[in-house]
């Protein structure tokens, strides 16, 4: 029997990695919406960000939207001091 009720659909705010932050110019911030099991999506979206706005603590948002989920799905991500 297959998964009857219906399962969310993930997601996923990834931050910058401590390399991007002290060894490369950008910081990237990668946006993951999971559902597989097999009905399936996986998806990522990745953000450049200014390292400056990043380290300040500036905040960002993943808004993810499809006709399949009935509202959009907003996430937001800031550097933890």
């Amino acid at each position: 029997g297959g998964n009857c009720n219906q399962h969310p659909l993930e997601v996923f705010l990834l931050p910058p990695s401590l390399e991007d932050l002290y060894i490369g110019q950008n910081a990237t911030i990668s946006c993951l919406p999971v559902l597989q099991e097999n009905g399936t999506y996986s998806a990522t979206s990745i953000l450049r960000v200014c390292v400056e706005e990043w380290q300040a603590g500036e905040e960002f948002t993943c808004t993810v939207k499809h006709p399949d989920i009935p509202s959009a799905i907003v996430k937001t991500i800031h550097k933890i001091h």
